[in-house]
């Protein structure tokens, strides 16, 4: 099972992407994770600060796949870029 501090934050993007930052409360989110709200406070200052790391994992995973993703050609080999624009 995972910590507790990733229950929190797993658990808060999934909340937070379904029902927006506002739409959703803090003991929502300790309950779902199997928590309780002194756990929750124990790992974030606040509900923001919790915000912060959510958005922080997300950039990361965003990151992570990203980098995992082959490049894109910027034209494909049978077409000269300068034909791309019509040029002559």
């Amino acid at each position: 099972m995972a910590r507790p501090r990733d229950r929190i934050v797993g658990t808060a993007r999934s909340l937070f992407h379904k029902l927006g930052f506002r739409g959703v409360g803090v003991d929502t989110i300790a309950e779902e994770a199997g928590t309780n709200k002194m756990t929750l406070y124990r790992h974030f200052d606040s509900k923001d600060d919790l915000i912060v790391e959510c958005l922080r994992s997300a950039a990361m995973e965003a990151r992570i796949t990203a980098s995992m993703q082959p490049p894109t050609p910027l034209a494909t080999p049978d077409v000269e870029p300068i034909g791309l624009l019509g040029a002559r």
